[in-house]
């Protein structure tokens, strides 16, 4: 009898030992190893973040932001005074404490003016860098070929080119952060023949995708008045020898010419206007906008030439002398017009985050929701006020501006 109680006192301990073993001990929080990593979360119908997605009290979230301009080869220039103008909002931002929930984690990378480089760079961004906007490209030839990527992946991309095709194809993710070069050829050939009244304009249009674009544009523009143009000649990228185009200039009897040519080659096409013409013609040229066009060409054979922008140094309000004064002290020369492009492509991304109240970066509608937040962006400035309309413009119109004594001057304000 007492060994059958032994035994059953002996099962009893038993049973009590194996049952604590099975009851799992709650965790330590003061442990990390504790805690259950392993649970699925739970659904959050909350458009804010949840208590877990949410950033730590006193730390912001990064936001990751691609940035795709050129940096090298001849049009480095360019992307230089652009992320200068992005450096001095970035600065701004921060003194003004905007972004109170976020941090710009600005990812510039140089797209080298090339197509195939442009799809490498923003597939990278979107694929692995896992940007959330996209800021480029400044060329319009790289972004016709990388922004139907950015709208068919959900990614709100900042475009600063000024080719009008973009917001024609639909796009629910472009935003553009300029004019268009119908708004800007539209003042130049408007001061040609409603100002001055000439008659007899010619053109020099580029072979590339984008010069042909803006020669349908000025077709379009100089029909509308009933006009052709007296000499119509074109030339490929980088051509040095433009003789046989300027002969025809002169031998029409032009008393105007517009050329789509970019900077390095407007400079070489205008000597040879000058040295078989002179200064009997006046020359609208898209690339004397850009920032090295004054410098390559010098005061001397930039003078009178004609470009159209929606921002010039020269404008007087008191944001622009602010903006050139920081720009020249940063930088130690003056900026262009590209350089408020990058400033106010800044301050719209700054501006719609600021309106999302803290939401989770990590949330997979994070970059519609930050789309969202452009198009309804309230932001006004150097170029004007950006209000988007249902196809990503905020700007129709532009200024015709002229070089005097190496200085811009606004010829005429649309």
């Amino acid at each position: 009898m007492k060994t059958w109680k032994t035994c059953l006192a002996l099962v009893l301990v038993l049973s009590l030992l194996l049952a604590a073993g099975c009851t799992p001990s709650k965790p330590n929080p003061t442990d990390p190893s504790k805690t259950n990593s392993t649970s699925a979360p739970s659904k959050n119908t909350d458009p804010k973040p949840s208590d877990s997605t949410n950033a730590p009290t006193g730390q912001k979230q990064k936001v990751p932001i691609g940035v795709a301009i050129t940096l090298s080869g001849d049009n480095a220039e360019t992307g230089r005074n652009f992320e200068a103008g992005m450096n001095i909002a970035l600065q701004e931002i921060e003194e003004q404490g905007l972004l109170k929930d976020y941090e710009l984690d600005l990812k510039i990378v140089d797209d080298q003016n090339d197509t195939t480089t442009s799809l490498n760079v923003v597939n990278e961004m979107i694929f692995n860098t896992k940007v959330k906007a996209i800021i480029g490209q400044i060329y319009s030839t790289n972004t016709l070929v990388t922004l139907p990527i950015c709208n068919e992946n959900g990614i709100p991309m900042l475009v600063p080119g000024l080719n009008p095709t973009f917001s024609q194809n639909g796009y629910d993710y472009f935003f553009r952060v300029c004019g268009t070069n119908e708004g800007g050829q539209t003042a130049g050939f408007e001061y040609f023949i409603k100002d001055l009244g000439l008659t007899k304009i010619g053109i020099i249009s580029e072979t590339s995708e984008n010069g042909q674009t803006s020669y349908g544009i000025a077709k379009k523009i100089m029909g509308s008045y009933g006009l052709e143009f007296v000499c119509d000649e074109n030339f490929t990228t980088g051509d040095k020898d433009f003789s046989t185009q300027v002969l025809k200039l002169k031998e029409s009897g032009a008393q105007a010419v517009y050329t789509t040519a970019a900077a390095t080659d407007a400079v070489v096409l205008l000597e040879q206007i000058r040295q078989v013409i002179g200064d009997d013609i006046l020359v609208l040229a898209n690339g004397a906008s850009e920032s090295n066009f004054l410098e390559l060409a010098g005061p001397e054979l930039a003078e009178g030439v004609l470009y159209y922008t929606v921002w010039t140094p020269a404008l007087q309000d008191q944001k622009s002398v602010d903006f050139v004064q920081k720009y020249e002290a940063a930088t130690g020369r003056q900026p262009a017009d590209v350089s408020a492009r990058g400033y106010d492509a800044t301050w719209i991304i700054a501006t719609a985050l600021a309106s999302m109240d803290g939401y989770d970066v990590n949330a997979a509608d994070f970059s519609a929701k930050l789309a969202d937040a452009i198009r309804n962006v309230d932001y006004t400035g150097l170029q004007g006020t950006f209000h988007y309309d249902d196809v990503g413009e905020a700007f129709y119109t532009m200024k015709l501006i002229t070089y005097q004594d190496g200085e811009h001057v606004v010829v005429r304000d649309n």
